[in-house]
């Protein structure tokens, strides 16, 4: 009777007000969090403008270039034009750009995953309406989160620390190579896309089908070679002789 009066009791006023604390921290996380998402997506679009304009650009200059254009031979001994050179020039800087900006966001999300739980990451999938998320951050969060309720934080860390990885070495691909924007964005998604993946647990070693070691008592779940039956055999052949020669003096003393 005590416990059931004692549970149909309301909360004090104490545990009310933090409840309420609670709550409203919570809710100021959350806002906080989407309006650093809403600044992210107004990032990347801008970027995608930028690219954008950049291509115009580019094609207008090869345009203008393309009757002055006249082919240069370089220390390798490949063939080059001035238009071209600029084009791979830009192209790969923006590359490494827009690299670098999704390599920002994804870290960001995947800090805030560490930090605050995947509950309230859960939650981040159905209520920001931004207009079009960054690629990798949708991945990232969904692995994240999956690490965190299956209570990996080693798995998160790793993951994290392989998306930085990841993000590094495809905006420095991006900014060596000589290939256009598109291509060097696609090369960048695969790579990130690669290391985030969620560490499996290593293979159980099987136990061979012959077991080394035998049992004394003499049973055993394997069923032994040729070899060792001849061994046996011969073991215990030699046992009957032993006996029968220490039995033969025996019976003569006896008569």
């Amino acid at each position: 009777m005590h416990a059931l009066k004692a549970k149909s009791r309301p909360p004090c006023k104490h545990q009310q007000q933090q409840q309420q604390q609670q709550q409203q921290q919570r809710q100021q996380q959350q806002q906080q969090l989407i309006e650093q998402l809403q600044q992210m997506a107004q990032q990347h679009r801008i970027m995608k403008q930028q690219n954008s304009k950049q291509q115009q650009q580019q094609q207008q200059q090869q345009q203008q270039l393309g009757a002055l254009d006249v082919p240069v031979e370089t220390k390798d001994g490949a063939k080059s034009t001035a238009a071209s050179s600029a084009a791979a020039a830009t192209s790969a800087a923006a590359a490494a750009a827009a690299a670098a900006a999704a390599a920002a966001a994804i870290l960001a999300l995947l800090r805030h995953c560490l930090l605050q739980g995947a509950k309230e990451q859960q939650q981040l999938h159905i209520h920001p309406k931004t207009g079009g998320w960054p690629w990798g951050l949708a991945a990232a969060a969904a692995q994240t989160a999956e690490c965190l309720t299956n209570r990996q934080p080693a798995a998160a860390a790793a993951a994290a620390a392989a998306a930085a990885a990841a993000a590094a070495a495809a905006a420095a691909a991006a900014a060596a190579t000589t290939a256009p924007a598109e291509a060097a964005a696609t090369a960048a998604r695969r790579a990130a896309a690669a290391a985030i993946v969620v560490p499996k647990k290593a293979p159980i070693a099987r136990r061979s089908k012959v077991s080394p070691i035998w049992p004394k008592c003499g049973f055993s779940l394997y069923q032994p070679s040729l070899l060792q039956q001849q061994q046996q055999q011969q073991q215990q052949q030699q046992q009957q002789q032993q006996q029968q020669q220490q039995q033969q003096p025996k019976q003569r003393h006896e008569r």
